[in-house]
């Protein structure tokens, strides 16, 4: 009985500690201070449409339903500031874009030889919303 509130009590601690560390990392100013090699994208960022819009929404997607995700994205991040940059360049999904701008996938466009198109189509040929729209919460690497 004993050993099940001990365990109990540990399982409170561990997600309370959890929550507390997620929570104060989760903020712009965080991701913004704490590493050397965010001084670019954290300027252009505060200069962009996005200023308004966390760093962890599009990087991470909605809170909380993304969290495991996260901590292997932020261990990512970490190691790359002590050096290790042996990963792939992580992109953000086009599922955290659409989070936001689901309202554009129908909506009829022209592209530069004419042809309609919608973003639904080009979405569903794989290709990704920062394929063309570049680092757009960054405005550093716009398609031409």
């Amino acid at each position: 009985r004993a050993t099940a509130a001990a365990f109990g009590v540990f399982l409170i601690g561990l997600t309370g500690t959890f929550a507390a560390a997620y929570g104060l990392t989760s903020s712009p100013q965080y991701c913004t201070s704490t590493c050397h090699s965010m001084d670019t994208p954290s300027s252009s960022w505060e200069q962009s449409a996005h200023a308004n819009v966390s760093c962890v929404r599009c990087h991470e997607g909605r809170p909380w339903i993304s969290a495991p995700q996260a901590i292997v994205l932020r261990m990512h991040d970490l190691s790359r500031e002590f050096g290790y940059n042996d990963f792939r360049d992580l992109r953000v999904p086009s599922r955290n874009c659409l989070d936001c701008h689901a309202r554009v996938l129908d909506v009829s466009l022209e592209a530069r030889n004419g042809d309609p198109f919608t973003h639904r189509q080009v979405l569903d040929t794989r290709t990704r919303c920062n394929d063309c729209h570049g680092d757009q919460g960054h405005e550093q690497s716009r398609a031409e």
